[in-house]
């Protein structure tokens, strides 16, 4: 869900804008409470917009995976945890043969 100008050299960059609008339809439409976003430390250097990291996090709860640790394998383990949804575009396949 990427929403880059056609014109933009950066339109591969992620963009947290894309964080803000699915957080914000979480939030408003589906009515939960409670929205941690988990990224890889490395989100933020790579990101096309970011300006729009203070609006995130005024509205979210915003975590960065611990360093030198897998970012999905921390996503997955804080999901389990703490027994909740994960809404991502990764497809897991490597943890799908790992763990059901």
């Amino acid at each position: 869900m990427a929403f880059a100008d056609e014109n933009r050299s950066d339109k591969a960059k992620p963009y947290y804008r894309n964080i803000i609008i699915m957080a914000d339809y979480i939030k408003n439409v589906l009515r939960y409470k409670e929205i941690i976003v988990i990224a890889d430390a490395s989100l933020r250097h790579r990101v096309a917009d970011e300006y729009a990291f203070s609006s995130l996090r005024s509205m979210i709860k915003y975590i960065e995976s611990p360093g030198q640790t897998s970012a999905d394998e921390f996503l997955i383990q804080s999901a389990k945890k703490d027994k909740c949804f994960i809404v991502s575009n990764d497809t897991f396949r490597d943890w799908k043969a790992k763990d059901s």
